[in-house]
């Protein structure tokens, strides 16, 4: 989150420096009273500028790729699932869920897994959190839990 708001930060410093002069000399005066001074910020204007705002895309590009990289685990792992090899669907799980303890998505395909292989409370322990999480689920956990009581008993 902090570095979504310091890309977005430096990205929005860059443009002021390209198209917005007078903020950018009000921003020159702050930096003066700490940073640098007036002369050396005024005749590199465009360099500061260019600077931050490729210091913005850089964050941001970081913060988007680390989403598309847990999406795509989260894909590898259904992929697993419905190929009947459960280890490394769980291995993977397990992986987005230490980065992301609380995706609903994960956590359901986790307590699936541990109800195909037979390991019962695991699943019941995963379905009740995901109750607890997301009560628009509440129902669908339900039917979770009443078939996980069915097969125990059997």
């Amino acid at each position: 989150m902090i570095t979504i708001f310091v890309g977005i930060t430096f990205v929005v410093i860059g443009f002021l420096y390209f198209y917005m002069p007078n903020i950018m000399i009000k921003l020159c005066e702050i930096a003066k009273k700490y940073l640098f001074n007036e002369k050396t910020i005024i005749l590199n204007g465009k360099k500061i500028g260019l600077i931050l705002f490729l210091l913005g895309c850089i964050v941001l590009t970081i913060k988007i790729s680390r989403y598309y990289t847990h999406r795509d685990k989260y894909y590898l792992a259904t992929k697993e699932f419905y190929n009947r090899n459960f280890k490394n669907s769980e291995k993977l799980c397990l992986e987005i869920l230490s980065v992301h303890p609380k995706n609903i998505f994960v956590l359901e395909l986790l307590g699936k897994i541990y109800f195909a292989t037979g390991r019962y409370d695991l699943a019941k322990n995963i379905f009740l959190k995901i109750k607890n999480l997301a009560p628009s689920k509440s129902d669908q956990m339900e039917k979770y839990l009443q078939r996980i009581s069915v097969n125990k008993k059997e």
